[in-house]
């Protein structure tokens, strides 16, 4: 799990006027006149929701550079949930220069974590972060996954040097009583087989690390498992404007 090592004073509150749950439900007008009151103020909310939007291209028009200065000004300022999504991009390469070290030390600074590991390094420490976010992306495009209807806790163990992930435990949450005869429980080895399926996807498509840089270090982190389930976390700039939103020719939120 990621967690912050940040007193709750430094976080801004979860009911902002500024958060995306709050913004979707306004025109683009009104959303970026709000962000634009929020930016002249120097909130961290209203930057982490503006990097949100330039990168979505909701209401604005998509622009990595300005995602970023908004991501990292925010992070700057002691917002955890900006730092975390920038290194994301950063150890993705996505719209910013691709660079592990760089992601491991931007968490780093943010105090965050993954899982329990300790990672003596940052080059080590950003791999380890991209590599399971990306996994938890590619666990939501799981059709085995969703037609299966398991739900239950899993806990997986990654191997940062050799690339490889196990399902430790997995543990039903739905009350069900144990199969017997020929009701054979397939959720087990459904949710084994695509998060195994989902993490060597996301080293596929990751920028290959260099293996002399990587420490070898081991950490769990604890899937909740249900249908229909983001196993995304929310905060790290998932959220997408409903449909019909106009996208603007360019940007329209004040420097």
């Amino acid at each position: 799990m990621l967690t912050a090592a940040l007193p709750l004073a430094a976080q801004a509150a979860p009911a902002s006027r500024y958060n995306m749950e709050v913004l979707t439900e306004l025109s683009c007008d009104q959303a970026v006149a709000r962000l634009n009151e929020g930016l002249d103020a120097k909130d961290v909310e209203a930057m982490y929701a503006g990097g949100q939007m330039y990168d979505e291209g909701w209401c604005v028009k998509r622009d990595a550079t300005r995602m970023a200065q908004l991501w990292r000004a925010a992070a700057d300022a002691g917002h955890s949930p900006s730092a975390a999504a920038l290194a994301l991009k950063i150890g993705q390469g996505d719209g910013v220069a691709q660079d592990y070290a760089a992601a491991g030390e931007l968490l780093k600074k943010a105090g965050l974590k993954v899982g329990e590991a300790d990672f003596p390094d940052a080059y080590s420490f950003g791999y380890a972060f991209t590599w399971l976010r990306t996994t938890q992306r590619e666990l939501r495009s799981s059709k085995e996954l969703a037609s299966s209807g398991a739900q239950g806790l899993a806990d997986v163990e990654f191997d940062t040097k050799r690339g490889a992930a196990q399902v430790v435990t997995f543990r039903r949450t739905d009350g069900g009583e144990a199969p017997v005869g020929t009701r054979i429980d397939r959720s087990r080895s459904v949710v084994r087989l695509a998060l195994t399926a989902a993490a060597e996807a996301a080293v596929a498509k990751l920028s290959k690390p260099d293996p002399t840089r990587l420490a070898d270090v081991r950490f769990k982190e604890q899937f909740a498992i249900a249908p229909g389930a983001d196993y995304e976390n929310r905060d790290l700039g998932s959220r997408i404007g409903p449909a019909g939103m106009i996208m603007r020719t360019g940007p329209v939120f004040r420097n």
